[in-house]
């Protein structure tokens, strides 16, 4: 075309010799064929880092030991010693049942205040801890404590203490749970019967949504550790017993950021979701130094109908952290796991109707 001059490369390249020119268009091709792979290889890695995980489902990493009957679907578990496994009933929180690990049989218990002193609960708990029992109310702002040989318990104050959720601990201290609406929830712990340590600085609040620190929180008699479980996000938090951070971990699913929406009332403030919440771990608990989640979402490498038929639980190490395996806990009768524990090699989970244990594996599970 007139007017237009030839490139450098064009004119060396038609004066090059036949072979040299057939070497040159296989080298131009391999590089940019080559461009193309890696390109996708590098866009897949991170397709697969941002949206999916996979799980370790070894064989036989739990066995069935013995099923109880449960009267009704209203009862909870509160406890578990190395004899006996303790539900109470949520509406009726005074009565209770003792299933009994080696004669298998259940005994109905009730447990009163001293001096039959009458209370009015608001939002009682109830907790058996070894030897002791402890009816918690953060609505009342009242603890009680008694032991299990006569079942009386006596009030322990706090000075008006409001807590949404409390937990008491072998050295005779209380873990508690508050919430502020300014930077969410809050973990504290009594240090003396009239020293009480709140800290905001270990629950991380997200796109300045308060709910988003939301969660569950337990303690590994074990490790002597304080475990701190997100709902709505794939972190959660380890903590000694004077409440300084150990570390920060993650769950095997990508989701690090909580995808909730909340609405403040105007008139007393109270915050609400707006709209239904993507719940990441929907229950947990804790037991020989590790972390034991029931997660709610797929994972790459799993059947999609036998993760809806089951309920899968992660497993990590909270020496570190990091995740060690997962197992299933399937339907009983149609009924679908409400509640699990795990104490001294056993998991015991509540169905509506049934009580099952199961023994872990020592082969994964070893101290």
């Amino acid at each position: 075309m007139e007017g237009v001059k030839p490139s450098i490369f064009y004119l060396v390249f038609n004066m090059a010799p036949l072979k040299l020119r057939v070497c040159i268009l296989i080298l131009v091709f391999a590089i940019g064929t080559s461009s193309v792979i890696i390109l996708y290889l590098i866009a897949d890695k991170v397709n697969h880092h941002a949206n999916n995980f996979l799980r370790l489902i070894p064989p036989h990493a739990i066995s069935k030991k013995e099923t109880w009957n449960v009267p009704s679907n209203s009862f909870r578990i509160t406890g578990i010693t190395d004899d006996n496994i303790y539900l109470y009933h949520i509406l009726f929180t005074d009565n209770m049942l003792k299933y009994n690990i080696a004669k298998k049989d259940t005994t109905f218990i009730k447990w009163h205040l001293k001096g039959n002193e009458k209370m009015k609960f608001n939002s009682e708990r109830v907790f058996i801890d070894s030897t002791n029992f402890y009816i918690m109310d953060g609505g009342t702002s009242t603890i009680f404590k008694g032991d299990v040989f006569n079942w009386e318990a006596q009030k322990i104050r706090f000075n008006q203490l409001k807590f949404s959720e409390a937990k008491p601990l072998p050295d005779s201290t209380f873990l508690f749970r508050n919430f502020d609406r300014r930077t969410g929830f809050q973990i504290g712990k009594t240090f003396r019967m009239d020293s009480l340590k709140f800290t905001s600085k270990l629950l991380e609040m997200q796109n300045n949504e308060p709910l988003s620190t939301d969660g569950m929180f337990h303690y590994d008699t074990t490790l002597s550790r304080i475990i701190y479980l997100y709902y709505y996000r794939n972190q959660f938090i380890c903590v000694d017993k004077d409440l300084n951070l150990l570390y920060r971990g993650k769950t095997i699913d990508t989701t690090s950021i909580a995808k909730i929406k909340t609405r403040k009332r105007t008139v007393n403030g109270e915050i609400s979701m707006a709209s239904p919440p993507l719940t990441i771990n929907k229950m947990s608990c804790v037991g020989g130094g590790y972390l034991f989640v029931n997660s709610a979402l797929l994972a790459n490498n799993e059947n999609k109908k036998l993760f809806d038929s089951n309920n899968v639980i992660d497993v990590y190490n909270l020496v570190n952290g990091k995740y060690k395996l997962s197992f299933y806990l399937s339907s009983h009768s149609g009924e679908k796991m409400k509640e699990f524990r795990v104490h001294n090699k056993m998991l015991i989970v509540l169905y509506d109707h049934y009580l099952i244990r199961y023994k872990l594996n020592q082969a994964y599970f070893h101290d």
